[in-house]
């Protein structure tokens, strides 16, 4: 339970979206394979220059060089795009343009999710008795994603220039839920639920929300964040979740051991 504080029904579930919702890997994959033909066609000085993994390298060292640039990974890709027209020979005004058709090229399909099964109906059955909320470090944007329909608000890090764990981002959460509630709510009428203890669960916790884990398929590995710097970044042992859950659709079971455990 939070710390120090009474236990109070729950009222607001917020979600991690990447890897919580849906399988992020296939999802990037192909908005990249898709945005590097894009650019074989319409900017081959580029992909003369630069191989799909060149590309990947390029965007790291750009976010090394601006760590900024971390928790706006819209703003850190489009500036990639940028850089590489600029490399290989494209004026500022083209490379600026090229960048910006390349980013829409990329963003569109990074919006084209497959969520695991029984996502959907899971939200649908949870929106009738909680508001529903997403907290993501990445650039999904839900009012582009059908499921989008059965939240009521979505924070990004981009929107606030922070990424999990840091509050800002759960405080956010607690400001819009109240606003959209008419009355202030408490930290531990939340949960959050996400697939990653650092970012997730400990951010969650130290918040006062209630947290699930959604443990990986593969849990033995460090967690592959296809927008973060690559580097890894390791989970103390110490953070322990409200609940842990193997799939997302053993939610509502553990949100009721939560709710009558505490």
């Amino acid at each position: 339970m939070p710390t120090n504080q009474t236990p109070e029904p729950i009222k607001i579930i917020t979600f991690d979206l990447d890897d919580t919702l849906w399988p992020i890997r296939p999802v990037i994959d192909r908005a990249e394979t898709e945005t590097y033909r894009w650019l074989t066609k319409n900017a081959p000085k580029i992909t003369n220059q630069f191989s799909h993994s060149d590309m990947f390298a390029f965007k790291l060292a750009l976010m090394r060089k601006d760590s900024s640039l971390r928790h706006r990974i819209s703003d850190m890709r489009r500036n990639g795009y940028r850089e590489l027209a600029l490399a290989s020979g494209y004026t500022l005004s083209e490379a600026s343009e090229l960048a910006t058709q390349a980013f829409e090229t990329f963003i569109e399909l990074r919006q084209q999710v497959n969520c695991f099964a029984g996502v959907e109906e899971m939200l649908e059955d949870l929106a009738k008795n909680y508001m529903l909320g997403a907290l993501t470090n990445g650039n999904a944007n839900l009012k582009k994603i059908p499921i989008g329909r059965y939240f009521d608000f979505s924070i990004s890090a981009e929107s606030l220039n922070a990424s999990k764990p840091d509050q800002k981002i759960f405080n956010a959460a607690l400001e819009q839920a109240s606003f959209l509630n008419g009355s202030m709510v408490q930290s531990n009428e939340v949960v959050h639920v996400g697939d990653d203890l650092h970012t997730d669960v400990g951010g969650a916790k130290q918040a006062g929300f209630y947290a699930v884990w959604l443990r990986p398929v593969k849990p033995d590995e460090m967690k592959d964040n296809l927008e973060d710097d690559g580097e890894e970044t390791t989970t103390a042992a110490t953070i322990t979740p409200h609940a842990t859950i193997d799939s997302i659709t053993a939610l509502p079971e553990a949100l009721s051991g939560i709710q009558y455990s505490h």
